[in-house]
């Protein structure tokens, strides 16, 4: 049996993943020692990506392109080795959106 959820739920699930990453933004912005964050949190910022690329023009967050602008201002030179991976998985996925 296929559960079915309401539409308004999609609309919160949206609205808490914005906020999630407005939220690490904004630790971004104010963090000075970058250690603990790209043990914990690259890996799952990769997926993010790829969510990104899979999902529909309509759900995807212009908050994943600011978090990615803000992560290689900062920790630019950590992210060199994957850098190109995270321009493609972003840039080609917006330009057919435009």
């Amino acid at each position: 049996m296929k559960r079915e959820w309401p539409e308004n739920v999609f609309k919160i699930m949206k609205f808490v993943r914005r906020d999630i990453l407005r939220l690490i933004q904004n630790y971004l912005n104010k963090e000075i020692n970058f250690d603990r964050f790209n043990s914990l949190m690259l890996s799952p910022l990769e997926s993010l990506i790829n969510d990104y690329n899979s999902s529909q023009f309509e759900a995807r967050d212009p908050e994943v392109l600011m978090l990615f602008s803000i992560l290689i201002k900062k920790i630019g030179d950590y992210l060199a080795p994957s850098l190109l991976p995270i321009v493609n998985g972003l840039c080609d996925s917006t330009i057919l959106m435009i």
